[in-house]
C-alpha cells in the first residue's frame, strides 16, 4: 500500500514498490529518494567494472536516466534492485565494447570465500606490515587485475556482482538473464581460473592454497 503521508524522513521505511507508485502518481520528488537509495551501491559496482571514476559517474547517470524513462512500464510487484543492476550491467557491457575494459578487485576477495560460497577468514595487513610485504601484495594485486582482464564478460560480471555488490546467485542470474546454477558455474570457473593464474607465480602460489 502506498503511504499517503510520505515524507523524506521516513523514506528508509518505505518499500521500493511504494516509492515507484508515488512517482507514477505524480510525486516526482520521490524519484530523488530512489536515486539516493541506490546511487552508492550501483556506483560501486560500475566503478569496479570499468575502473574509471569519471566514466563510472557518466554510466551511473545513464542508468538512472533509463530508469526514469522506463518507470511507466515497470512492474511494481517485482523487485527493483535486480532490475537496476540488470540495467547497470548492460551499460557496463556497452562501455566494455567501446574499450573500457578495466577491472579493480582486491586479491583478498578471491580467497575470502570458498567454492560453496562460505566465508573463509583472511587476515589483511595492518599499518605495521613490513614494506616488502606491502610491495609483494601490490604486485599480486596487479597480477590479479591482469588475470581478471582475460575473463569473459560473463565471468567478470558474476565475480563483480558477487564480490562488490554482495548479491545472491539467484539475483545475479536474474540480472544477467541466466539460470542461478549457470551463475554459480561461471563464478566457480572464474575463481578456479584466477587462482591457477596466480599460482603460476612461485612467490604467491602458496597464498591461494
Amino acid at each position: 500500500m502506498v503511504h499517503t503521508q510520505y515524507s523524506h524522513k521516513n523514506e528508509a521505511t518505505v518499500s521500493d514498490a511504494a516509492l515507484v507508485k508515488l512517482v507514477l502518481a505524480g510525486n516526482r520528488e520521490v524519484f530523488a529518494d530512489l536515486v539516493k537509495r541506490y546511487e552508492k551501491p550501483l556506483f560501486h559496482f560500475i566503478y569496479h567494472f570499468l575502473n574509471d571514476y569519471e566514466q563510472a559517474g557518466d554510466t551511473l547517470q545513464d542508468v538512472f536516466l533509463r530508469f526514469y524513462i522506463a518507470l511507466p512500464q515497470l512492474d511494481a510487484s517485482k523487485p527493483l534492485k535486480p532490475w537496476l543492476y540488470h540495467v547497470a550491467h548492460n551499460c557496463c557491457v556497452d562501455e566494455v565494447r567501446h574499450g573500457h575494459n578495466k577491472l579493480c578487485m582486491h586479491f583478498s576477495q578471491l580467497i575470502s570465500e570458498n567454492d560453496r560460497g562460505e566465508e573463509v577468514a583472511f587476515d589483511m595487513p595492518d599499518a605495521a606490515t613490513p614494506i616488502d610485504e606491502l610491495c609483494e601484495q601490490h604486485v599480486l594485486q596487479e597480477k590479479l587485475e591482469r588475470a581478471i582482464s582475460t575473463l569473459s564478460v560473463k565471468m567478470k560480471t558474476v565475480v563483480l556482482l558477487r564480490y562488490t555488490s554482495n548479491l545472491r546467485f539467484g539475483d545475479i542470474g536474474r540480472i544477467m538473464g541466466i539460470p542461478e546454477a549457470t551463475a554459480k558455474t561461471y563464478f566457480n570457473r572464474a575463481k578456479r581460473y584466477l587462482r591457477e593464474e596466480l599460482k603460476k607465480d612461485a612467490i604467491f602460489g602458496s597464498k591461494l592454497q
